[in-house]
């Protein structure tokens, strides 16, 4: 199988970052390149959740957003600000909300607080399990799962 590369978006986004921080490198100092590397990855970070969250991923997208994801947190990597690693590293497990096909394992998923290093709450996870194109589907099962819901059908109030 081959490995499966980034989108002509993502690569784009890389390559004009990239650009930019190459025009600053030579012309101003280690800090304040720091500082202006660090804002473009907490920018780009709150970029890609964002957009994440306005589209509708199917399982065969959700392979295609952790390639980005990938790309990303190897364009993070190459800046060397060692606090921005580990917000990447989370968005990059986030992806994988989209291939998990079983209910109950996304639900699992979803609760496991530690999974992302205190970068997203169950709540944030959730809100981004939302956006599979699937959702409607399985929603039933992964709320039964998370809130630990035994009844046999949805509640009706007389």
């Amino acid at each position: 199988m081959a490995e499966l590369s980034p989108t002509w978006g993502c690569r784009e986004v890389i390559e004009c970052l990239d650009m930019h921080c190459r025009v600053l490198k030579g012309s101003t100092s280690r800090e304040v390149l720091e500082v202006f590397y660090a804002e473009v990855g907490m920018r780009l970070h709150a970029l890609i959740q964002k957009h994440i969250k306005r589209q509708i991923v199917s399982m065969e997208g959700g392979v295609q957003v952790i390639a980005d994801l990938n790309a990303y947190y190897n364009f993070i990597l190459s800046l060397k600000v060692a606090h921005l690693l580990p917000e990447f590293a989370s968005l990059k497990m986030l992806g994988h909300v989209y291939v998990v096909a079983d209910a109950k394992d996304l639900a699992t998923i979803v609760r496991d607080v530690a999974r992302y290093g205190g970068a997203f709450r169950p709540e944030d996870v959730y809100e981004f399990v939302q956006r599979r194109s699937d959702w409607k589907k399985i929603e039933k099962e992964v709320d039964r799962t998370m809130y630990n819901l035994s009844f046999k059908e949805d509640c009706v109030i007389c």
